[in-house]
């Protein structure tokens, strides 16, 4: 089964554009990288690479809300179950939830997260 450990974005903002990288067990045969946005919309990812078993690289696309978005990575049928952890830094929400990253508007800057 495949699972995400850990999602790491740059800046991210609702026009896209920014990298990610997933990582985890299980993800070399992902058919499927897509966020879940604000406004509870699946958006695949603009572009994504498995990079091997336990990675994947991609660019974010452009998002309909700001606000959290979640990270999903399909393997065959079944999307990937994500990690909790205890807290998160850099662009990471608040949730704990490892996939769950946060979209600023284009006016978005660190001093506001």
């Amino acid at each position: 089964m495949a699972t995400i450990a850990s999602v790491t974005v740059g800046l991210v903002d609702q026009n896209g554009g920014g990298e990610f990288t997933i990582t985890g067990v299980g993800l070399a045969k992902a058919v499927r990288v897509y966020f879940v946005d604000a406004a509870s919309k699946a958006i695949p990812a603009t572009r994504y690479t498995v990079v091997s078993d336990t990675k994947i690289t991609g660019i974010c696309p452009a998002f309909s809300a700001v606000g959290p978005a979640r990270v999903n990575v399909t393997v065959g049928e079944f999307a990937t179950a994500a990690q909790r952890v205890m807290s998160g830094l850099g662009m990471q929400s608040q949730s704990g939830d490892v996939n769950e990253l946060y979209v600023g508007d284009q006016n978005f800057s660190m001093k506001k997260f």
